[in-house]
């Protein structure tokens, strides 16, 4: 990123990674140790099922499985595709600035 002057462009790529993150921070409170908090989300059966219980942190998986339980599958595709997206934006805002 450095070489090519696209810190721009890799910040734009990075957004879930930073959503994530910003999530954990804001709705843990400040940071906190990992045994302290709540699982953001629990397995029952190879389904992955937001834990709605309050004090659980919010995370980006917490959010994709909000609506509906989901497989490992399904939230990887999930995020995969969420990273294509950033990626392609990122991408597409490297082609106008060239």
């Amino acid at each position: 990123m450095v070489l090519y002057n696209a810190g721009t462009q890799g910040l734009i790529a990075s957004l879930p990674y930073i959503i994530n993150g910003f999530l954990i921070v804001i709705t843990a409170r400040g940071f906190r140790p990992r045994e302290t908090l709540k699982r953001p989300v629990i397995v029952n059966d190879g389904v992955i099922h937001a834990n709605k219980t309050p004090g659980s942190p919010t995370t980006l998986v917490k959010l994709i499985v909000m609506r509906r339980p989901k497989t490992e599958r399904e939230v990887v595709r999930d995020i995969l595709l969420l990273f294509l997206i950033t990626s392609l934006a990122a991408l597409i805002l490297l082609a106008f600035i060239i």
